[in-house]
């Protein structure tokens, strides 16, 4: 079970002082009173937590909303009925809209019951950059649902009712969560390092400004950010401070046994790639080289060009073929290409998209790698200017091959670059293989990822996460095993600063034993 005497009995929530407690006493009672104020807390949190700079293809969270379950919604408004048959939560979630305090929306489906949409929230400007207090709750009901929650949490991670049971449950989500208890950050620069976050920000907005094949649209949004930073970057800073703040408090939640408590869903993996998120995850990287572990320094220690070895590296396992044994990652998808394949023509077209000929770009890059010091996206550049006479960046060339192997029919078939549209591109930088890429959109890997979000042009970044977090797991067990402590990201590691160098030293030799395309290097 959890050990108890982690669990606070004391809880605390923000406060606003422009809708303070004695506010929502007043117009909800003060029995709903620390509920709404735990509701708005909640929501704040979690919108500094996914606040970004950078906006996505997500409509909702561009503009400020955050996913709410409904249970913490009834749980916090109030899920009985009031005298007119209407429930409390619904009543007070109008309301609290209606004063201009939140705004609500319903968006996506509940993998519960697919007639029913998610609750979206977004708490108001006012609130959000207003003053605040951390307030201590004085509801004693709503203290003891809260401890409850925090002993379903740690099973809903794990599996198991106790932090770093080895038998059952995810091991490697457990070990993370046990050595982020023991981490800390601590910035004494707060205001340095934002300032110069900021300065490496608006470097990539110049180099992202000079990148052909953006659009139009794209590319003036960009400029417009460049022409006028005075419209941002006080915005950004004060993003950036609340990020920090939010950091430090999960991290007091995190140590004191409040995990219900904390701004997002941590120590999970991800349904799609199987990558596992800890309470660092999303950081900023600024930011991460003030962590520490059990006071200890940290230096980071990544897979050199992960996405496009992992490329590689599948290559070299389906040219293997029906060698495959069962558990092998890409068996299912070597059968699929296969099955795909029967429909042509001669044994030539089907040669050309399962023999060498069919990976004969990778084939000869492979074959020329030692003298590459493994910089594939350095290699690939410099052979697209020889062919297309186009001279980009190196992160330019990166993110368009990104594009190329990851984007929708729909971004794709409205990709330029100078007088190249899609297909040329995808010529020039893939050859031969774009029949490849362009098979791998076409089979079913809906077993892998049964989502309504799936798409089968998302196959090539299911395949290559996969891949990658398999290896990581095998190198996260390889430290384990020697005793090493680490903190992961999602093609790394974050390590003792005192052990960094052994730690190369033994993953290396095992990434040799897997195959000489990966290798692990100290940022």
């Amino acid at each position: 079970m959890i050990d108890k005497r982690m669990i606070k009995n004391k809880k605390y929530l923000y406060e606003f002082e422009c809708f303070g407690l004695d506010d929502i006493e007043g117009l909800y009672g003060k029995f709903r009173k620390y509920g709404v104020g735990k509701f708005l807390d909640l929501v704040y949190r979690k919108t500094i937590r996914k606040m970004s700079f950078e906006r996505d293809g997500d409509l909702l969270n561009n503009e400020g909303f955050v996913y709410v379950s409904k249970s913490d919604i009834e749980r916090y408004l109030g899920n009985g009925k009031d005298k007119d048959g209407e429930y409390y939560w619904w009543k007070i979630l109008k309301s609290l809209s209606s004063r201009g305090i939140i705004k609500y929306r319903r968006g996506g489906l509940n993998k519960f019951d697919s007639n029913k949409m998610l609750w979206f929230i977004r708490i108001s400007d006012e609130l959000s950059n207003g003053v605040k207090t951390k307030t201590e709750i004085e509801d004693k009901n709503l203290i003891k649902w809260l401890n409850k929650k925090n002993g379903e949490k740690v099973e809903k991670w794990l599996g198991v009712k106790t932090i770093g049971d080895k038998k059952k449950g995810d091991w490697l989500v457990g070990y993370e969560l046990n050595v982020c208890m023991r981490s800390s950050i601590e910035i004494d620069d707060l205001e340095g390092v934002i300032d110069y976050r900021i300065s490496n920000k608006i470097s990539e907005l110049e180099d992202k400004s000079k990148w052909l094949w953006l659009s139009k649209k794209k590319k003036g949004e960009i400029l417009d950010k460049l022409l006028d930073e005075n419209k941002w970057v006080d915005g950004l800073k004060v993003e950036y401070r609340k990020k920090y703040e939010v950091l430090l408090e999960d991290l007091e939640y995190l140590k004191n046994g409040e995990y219900y408590e904390l701004s997002d869903d941590y120590f999970k993996r991800d349904k799609f790639g199987g990558r596992i998120y800890n309470v660092f995850s999303n950081t900023i990287r600024e930011y991460r080289k003030y962590i520490k572990i059990d006071g200890e320094e940290l230096v980071e220690i990544d897979l050199k060009n992960s996405m496009i070895c992992q490329l590689f590296y599948m290559v070299k396992l389906l040219l293997r073929g029906s060698e495959f044994e069962r558990n092998t990652i890409l068996n299912s998808v070597y059968w699929e290409l296969d099955k795909l394949n029967k429909g042509y023509k001669n044994d030539d077209d089907r040669d050309l998209r399962l023999g060498l000929l069919y990976l004969n770009r990778w084939d000869y890059i492979l074959n020329v790698e030692n003298n590459l010091n493994k910089d594939y996206y350095n290699f690939l550049l410099e052979e697209f200017r020889l062919s297309s006479s186009v001279s980009i960046s190196r992160n330019s060339f990166k993110e368009l091959l990104f594009v190329i192997l990851f984007g929708s029919e729909k971004k794709l078939s409205s990709m330029r670059l100078g007088d190249n549209k899609y297909s040329d591109l995808e010529s020039l930088l893939l050859g031969d293989s774009k029949f490849l890429i362009r098979d791998l959109k076409k089979i079913s890997l809906f077993s892998w990822y049964k989502s309504r979000d799936y798409k089968k042009y998302k196959n090539v970044s299911l395949i290559l996460m996969r891949l990658e977090r398999s290896l990581m797991d095998v190198l996260s067990n390889i430290m384990i095993r020697y005793g090493f402590d680490y903190i992961s990201l999602f093609d790394g590691f974050m390590v003792k600063k005192s052990e960094v160098k052994e730690i190369e030293r033994i993953l290396n030799g095992r990434l040799e034993n897997i195959d000489k395309v990966f290798r692990l290097m100290v940022k």
